[in-house]
């Protein structure tokens, strides 16, 4: 059930980011669910465990 609210959440965002001009925007990258950003996302695989309850100690 979780996993149908996430996705229920992705696409409500999605198509707000849409209508507010987000992917027409060259200044702006909208990145879903990974990113090429090797920073970003290892800060996401940190929040990714935390909201797991995981430590993840090969960081």
């Amino acid at each position: 059930m979780a996993k149908l609210n996430e996705k229920k959440t992705e696409a409500l965002v999605k198509k707000q980011l849409e209508k507010l001009g987000y992917f027409d925007d060259d200044d702006v990258i909208v990145e879903e669910q990974a990113s090429d950003n090797p920073v970003i996302e290892k800060l996401l695989k940190v929040l990714r465990s935390q909201a797991l309850g995981m430590d993840d100690q090969n960081l």
